[in-house]
């Protein structure tokens, strides 16, 4: 490897751009500015996909019990972003069997699995929106711990109205 050097494919038959040496477990490893080992300052972005009329910008496949994309952080910043203008989705998730379509899980004290956020004080919709076709629940809410804490809670700041359903030991619905 070289200072110029921008891609090398191994003899072991991995691909690596901007590093001299892959990831213990990559095929493919791409390493933007900033990144350790990257040689070249080339961008912050390693990997970019862009279609257009339908099209998929980036796809992952896993028949097995792996991911199909997968994202990851541990610097403050977030492991996988959607973005949608003009309609669309920003993140999307389908089960047609009896998978999840989106799954959040919280394995640290002070994590939350899943939070949503509506920044327009102009925003008439709700922050979260749940539709059903079938016969089952639109929401279903558990806490399996035993506390006293509320399954829902909702406080209106501007109101000060606070509501909470779902207490072990109060329901207050």
């Amino acid at each position: 490897f070289g200072t110029e050097e921008r891609m090398v494919s191994t003899s072991a038959g991995n691909v690596v751009v901007e590093n001299t040496t892959s990831g213990a477990a990559d095929v493919f490893s791409v390493y933007g500015t900033g990144t350790t080992g990257a040689i070249n300052p080339v961008g912050t972005y390693a990997i970019n996909g862009y279609t257009s009329a339908g099209g998929t910008g980036v796809y992952g496949e896993n028949t097995g019990g792996g991911n199909g994309v997968r994202g990851a952080n541990s610097g403050g910043g977030t492991g996988v972003w959607g973005t949608a203008t003009n309609g669309g989705q920003g993140v999307w998730g389908y089960s047609s069997g009896n998978g999840i379509g989106v799954y959040g899980l919280a394995s640290g004290v002070s994590s939350n699995a899943g939070s949503f956020y509506a920044d327009s004080s102009a925003n008439t919709f709700s922050c979260v929106y749940a539709s059903h076709d079938g016969d089952g629940n639109v929401i279903t809410a558990v806490n399996t711990a035993i506390n006293t804490n509320p399954v829902i809670a909702s406080f209106n700041n501007f109101s000060g109205a606070f509501r909470m359903a779902g207490n072990s030991q109060n329901d207050n619905t």
